[in-house]
């Protein structure tokens, strides 16, 4: 055989392997493209792909916030995702958010610009009773751009609350970005929850506008909060009555309120109990019929002036009040129109210096039964008052050796 035919045969030979080399890639390639696409099904079945936006409302994928969230339960959230509500008003009896571990990577968005252009409207139960926005144990999720409107009737709807947040929750909400109408505990968070939502508006509320306890904190700086006049009382389902409270910090609570404007509370605008903290540099509270601020029971609340604008309260019953070891420290602050402008009793503690008390038809610093006020500085600013200090000095009898500094 000549040396060219076995070349010859050599490359038929060579052609015919190539040929099926081929044909095996080939067919690697296709049971490959096989399993890519079942990975990839699977993939979307527990988990995300890429960044995702779920639209929520009428014509939409999905029609309600609740059913897009439960849509991802299970899965892995490795981008981030956000649940898009069209305009409108959207009904529902409650909105109850849980069992999410992968919460930060979720953002509930209404009309940012526009919070009333997105309605949350809660509509009774067979019981007539609704219960708003509840974030239960999930951390990191952001709710913004939405206004949420119930009823606090007990004969038709009684909506509990706006937002709630128990069990450790962690919500975010841009600034501005939620207003709350016509509940009964605008925002209320409870079991060691946090919520940042700085320019929050809560109006006609009939128990509480912002309510944070259990060793809660809320941060709510510019917050606007409105109830329903001095002489409201609200009466819940099961029949007690409620007078109405701006701010409630209790049971070792956290709220930093700087700038807060408070007005038309059937009780107290600002109230810290139970070894609460309350920071509110600046705060408005004007038209409340008990206590502009209160302090009891270890708590402490900080008034002072936020960039230069001093805080004030005026047509209230008290100023401020400090009783049970409870206190109160601010400087520059200015009470007009009361009965008593500084009432400290039991211990409490009032340090008040470069202050003011005006226009007081009973008194405008009173300390009793070991009271304590620092009023240095007040004497001059403190106008138009029926009697100025009592005690007007300390060791008077029958004052319980109640103190009062003042020049």
């Amino acid at each position: 055989m000549s040396l060219e035919s076995n070349v010859a045969d050599l490359v038929k030979s060579a052609n015919a392997l190539t040929g099926v080399v081929n044909g095996k890639i080939g067919a690697i390639d296709k049971r490959v493209d096989v399993q890519v696409a079942k990975m990839d099904s699977t993939m979307a079945n527990w988990g995300t792909t890429a960044s995702q936006i779920l639209e929520v409302g009428p014509g939409k994928p999905f029609k309600t916030i609740y059913e897009a969230w439960t849509s991802l339960s299970g899965k892995v959230l490795r981008h981030d995702v956000k649940i898009k509500v069209s305009d409108g008003v959207h009904t529902s009896t409650s909105i109850h958010l849980r069992g999410q571990p992968y919460a930060h990577r979720i953002r509930i968005e209404g009309n940012i610009k526009n919070p009333e252009a997105c309605v949350l409207k809660f509509v009774p139960d067979n019981a007539k009773l609704s219960h708003g926005v509840i974030f239960n144990g999930v951390r990191g999720v952001n709710f913004s751009g939405f206004k949420i409107v119930g009823e606090n009737d007990a004969d038709k709807n009684f909506t509990w609350r706006g937002v709630n947040l128990q069990r450790g929750a962690y919500v975010v909400s841009d600034p501005n970005s939620i207003q709350i109408e016509g509940v009964h505990n605008g925002v209320e968070l409870i079991y060691g929850s946090l919520y940042f939502c700085p320019g929050l508006k809560v109006t006609d509320f009939g128990g509480h506008g912002i309510l944070v306890h259990d060793f809660s904190r809320a941060t709510v700086d510019d917050v606007k909060l409105k109830g329903r006049g001095k002489q409201f009382v609200s009466v819940r389902p099961d029949g007690v009555k409620v007078i109405t409270i701006g701010i409630k910090a209790d049971y070792q609570s956290f709220v930093t309120a700087h700038r807060a404007v408070i007005s038309q509370c059937s009780d107290t605008g600002c109230l810290a109990g139970k070894n609460s903290v309350v920071f509110a540099y600046g705060v408005q509270i004007r038209d409340c019929a008990n206590y502009g601020i209160y302090s009891s029971s270890g708590s402490k609340v900080e008034v002072h002036p936020n960039d230069g604008e001093p805080s004030a309260i005026k047509d209230c019953k008290v100023g401020i009040g400090a009783r049970y070891q409870g206190a109160v420290f601010g400087s520059d602050l200015a009470i007009q129109n009361v009965e008593k402008g500084f009432y400290v009793d039991l211990a409490g503690l009032a340090s008040v210096v470069g202050s003011s008390a005006s226009h007081c038809s009973v008194i405008a610093y009173e300390a009793t039964n070991g009271g304590f006020i620092n009023a240095t500085g007040s004497s001059a600013k403190s106008i138009e008052n029926k009697v100025k200090y009592s005690p007007v000095s300390s060791g008077v009898a029958g004052n319980a050796n109640a103190t009062i500094v003042f020049s």
